[in-house]
């Protein structure tokens, strides 16, 4: 089999089974290992994939996810023998929600630790994914004061919807989602609902004097 071929077969195989090393893959298509290792530290060079942390556990296998932004053309228009070609620049967000899909539950320390990304673009995008209904916080009760890295210790956040590969692109009125094609407006927050309550009971008070 042409090397093309194995590699998009691996590529294709890590696709669908996200967090795999190279074993897995060699084990699952048949591959030979060596191929499977060798492509993996290429993809892994180019930030084709994206290499799981494990934090003192050296003698585990090092696993890997493909960089769902990442778009290969197997061959030029088709044909087998060529390199790998990708059509788009991976944007910040896009980056994030990467991360934020390996990751599951994580801070904002965790989500920028291994892309170029400030803090600051990975927290803005974290409030409007938190208010369209896609993260939610896990540190903290919804009444209690708001944790912060300069307090010791960071939110938690947990992804709830995993709608697909690409990024939701935020919009004036909510979250746009790339892969249903459909808009998650920002919900509005317990406090304004209330306020809302009371102006429209104090409207139809108005009304019946």
């Amino acid at each position: 089999m042409a090397s093309s071929n194995l590699r998009e077969t691996a590529w294709k195989w890590l696709q669908d089974h996200p967090n795999s090393s190279a074993r897995d893959i060699s084990t699952a298509t048949g591959i030979n290992i060596t191929h499977c290792r060798d492509s993996l530290n290429t993809w892994l060079k180019k930030g084709w994939v994206i290499q799981k942390k494990t934090k003192g556990k050296t003698r585990y296998p090092k696993r890997f996810s493909v960089d769902e932004s990442a778009e290969p053309v197997w061959g030029q228009r088709g044909r087998i023998g060529s390199k790998i070609r990708y059509r788009h620049q991976k944007t910040k967000r896009q980056k994030l929600w990467n991360n934020m899909k390996i990751g599951r539950k994580f801070t904002v320390s965790d989500l920028v630790s291994s892309i170029d990304v400030e803090e600051s673009t990975a927290r803005n995008y974290l409030i409007y994914l938190n208010k369209s209904g896609f993260v939610v916080e896990r540190s903290r009760k919804p009444e209690k004061k708001r944790l912060s890295p300069s307090q010791g210790k960071e939110i938690e956040w947990l992804l709830i919807r995993d709608t697909g590969r690409l990024a939701p692109i935020v919009r004036r009125e909510g979250c746009w989602d790339q892969n249903e094609q459909k808009l998650y407006p920002f919900q509005v927050p317990l406090k304004e609902r209330q306020k809302q309550h009371c102006s429209s009971k104090e409207d139809m008070t108005n009304d019946m004097a």
